[in-house]
């Protein structure tokens, strides 16, 4: 039985626990379980979510914590991987930081012609944060911004509109991390003065 059917058996479809990797069968039956007249619609339904979340060996596990978190909110989440610290030994090159900030930032980027936009925010986890704030930033239309306080995630979205956040999972608690995921995701782009300067970035 496909996982969507079984959903629907058990009285939980919903655009929030259709597998994101459902397949055609699934956006097929999608179509018609979410009430969805075009078949494009559910495609959008099913592929669209709100963060996107990936990591380094090194951020692993704050990323699974940060995940859970995320889902006890009601957020659709999409986690881009690392998957399993075994990995590392299988091929450390692999599981290289850039890797996974390239993947969260490409489903944060909105770049016409190029990708299409599938997360509205994205959170990477790395050792310290940095190297994941330079890879991320290296893709168009991303303005990835390294959060060590609540602060610094209030301002890089008020202010600066970053639409990718990373962390440091040797730095950085817990309960911090929450704290400042939590902000980063709230808190609204003031614009005014500030939509002038984010533009000179591009």
């Amino acid at each position: 039985m496909h996982p969507a059917q079984r959903l629907w058996c058990d009285g939980a479809i919903s655009d929030k626990t259709i597998p994101l990797d459902c397949g055609i069968d699934g956006v097929v039956s999608a179509s018609y379980l979410l009430k969805a007249s075009d078949p494009r619609v559910a495609v959008e339904r099913l592929t669209n979510y709100d963060v996107a979340v990936g990591s380094d060996h090194a951020g692993l596990a704050l990323k699974s914590q940060i995940i859970e978190h995320l889902k006890q909110q009601g957020k659709r989440v999409r986690d881009i991987g690392l998957y399993h610290k075994e990995f590392v030994e299988a091929d450390a090159e692999y599981t290289d930081y850039p890797h996974y900030a390239h993947a969260v930032a490409n489903e944060v980027s909105d770049r016409e012609g190029v990708h299409l936009k599938h997360a509205q925010y994205g959170i990477v986890v790395c050792g310290s944060g940095q190297g994941s704030a330079m890879a991320a930033n290296k893709v168009p239309r991303i303005r990835a911004a390294l959060c060590r306080t609540e602060w610094d995630a209030e301002m890089a979205r008020k202010h600066n509109d970053a639409n990718v956040l990373t962390l440091g999972e040797r730095c950085t608690s817990v309960e911090d991390a929450y704290k400042i995921v939590d902000v980063f995701l709230k808190t609204e782009f003031e614009g005014g003065r500030h939509q002038r300067r984010v533009e000179k970035i591009e």
